[in-house]
């Protein structure tokens, strides 16, 4: 077998081996799994929206999600994201690093008997940003995460 073949049949091999992770787009979705033991993860995203029929624009990005795995049921999570808000009236600018999110994931539900997987999700929010871009008061954000496995290639949740 040449060389070249050989690298590439290997390289398939791995893309199908790590392809295999769940992610939690950063800020739009979070799976009811945490990930493997002693695992760092990073998740990155971009996010543009227009807010009220494009009065105020806001390009948030690079998102970061660090997740990392203490045990098979506590993962330890930070957040932070860059955001550069545009307003039309004025044409007023925003920018600068979001408040730091700081949480964990707890794996609730998830048995090889069972197909339905929870986990509880919690992040404080610590008011880290610019004062136009925070409250400045400390927060949190909980979720339930719950997923059902219907078929090997479909679920919900």
């Amino acid at each position: 077998m040449n060389r070249p073949l050989l690298l590439a049949f290997t390289a398939l091999l791995s893309l199908e081996t790590f392809s295999q992770i769940i992610t939690d787009r950063p800020d739009q979705t979070e799976s009811s799994s945490t990930i493997p033991v002693n695992s760092l993860q990073l998740e990155t995203g971009f996010v543009w929206e227009s807010i009220e029929q494009g009065e105020e624009k806001v390009f948030a990005g690079p998102s970061v999600l660090l997740r990392y795995s203490i045990n098979r049921i506590v993962e330890l999570r930070a957040f932070n994201q860059y955001e550069n808000h545009f307003i039309n009236t004025g044409n007023h600018k925003i920018h600068g690093l979001s408040d730091l999110e700081l949480g964990l994931k707890l794996q609730l539900v998830k048995k090889d008997s069972c197909q339905t997987e929870v986990a509880l999700l919690s992040h404080a929010v610590i008011p880290t940003a610019l004062a136009q871009l925070s409250n400045q008061n400390l927060g949190n954000i909980t979720k339930l995460c719950v997923s059902h496995s219907i078929t090997s290639w479909f679920g919900l949740g």
